[in-house]
């Protein structure tokens, strides 16, 4: 079980999340915090779940938003949502199997402010 928070505070975001990866039956200590610039902003994002969906789902998220940062939240909700669907929803077994599942917690910087 993934454990994350996520605070806007002054001068940014604070984000944390526990560190114990389990894929299958490894587990690791590594970070669930990514993170990139982009132009006009920064990208953060924790993910929990299936590690392979939401690092492939993160990877889409940044190369789009490095290639074009226009509107990049609704950019990022296109993306993640079909990554998610193309992963999880049209998986022949998303109705029984919990392991394909996965979450994020996602916080944009943009220059002048948070999104």
């Amino acid at each position: 079980m993934t454990i994350a928070i996520g605070f806007v505070c002054n001068d940014g975001i604070v984000l944390s999340a526990d560190s114990q990866i389990t894929a299958s039956i490894t587990k690791s200590h590594e970070s669930k915090i990514q993170y990139f610039d982009f132009d006009g902003g920064k990208a953060a994002f924790v993910y929990a779940g299936n590690v392979n969906f939401a690092l492939s789902a993160y990877q889409k998220v940044k190369r789009g938003l490095q290639i074009d940062a226009a509107n990049p939240v609704a950019k990022i909700e296109g993306i993640l949502e079909r990554e998610y669907r193309r992963n999880v929803l049209k998986h022949p077994s998303h109705a029984t199997d919990g392991a394909l599942d996965y979450q994020f917690l996602v916080a944009i910087w943009l220059t002048g402010g948070v999104a």
